[in-house]
């Protein structure tokens, strides 16, 4: 499963199983986890989407940039299905349990 995603994707693959692997009781009709992505870079499809789409526990929900016809486009290509109008109403969302910022980290206080 994992041999076909670049190293990035798996070491954040590996973050996530344990969180998707676990029961828990999280209040939703269903137990996956929601995940919003805080951007439309060039590497949220492999590092994110791609990782994420094998779990069964896991969803991307959500996705919200400042442009926000970057965004529909890859919530068209990926099966995405919300595009969030700002970064702002994707955070506030009761629909997305978990962010992951396609930024380098240095630059994550921008971004929020």
């Amino acid at each position: 499963m994992t041999a076909d995603l670049p190293p990035i994707a798996t070491s954040f693959l590996g973050r996530l199983v344990p969180f998707v692997s676990t029961p828990r009781a999280v209040g939703k009709a269903d137990d996956k986890l929601r995940v919003g992505i805080l951007g439309a870079a060039r590497i949220a499809p492999g590092a994110c989407i791609k990782a994420i789409a094998p779990l069964a526990g896991a969803t991307v929900e959500g996705i919200a940039a400042r442009d926000k016809v970057r965004a529909e486009a890859m919530a068209h290509k990926y099966g995405i299905p919300k595009v969030f109008g700002s970064y702002e109403e994707l955070l506030a969302s009761p629909d997305i349990d978990v962010v992951y910022i396609p930024s380098p980290n240095g630059l994550y206080v921008q971004v929020i």
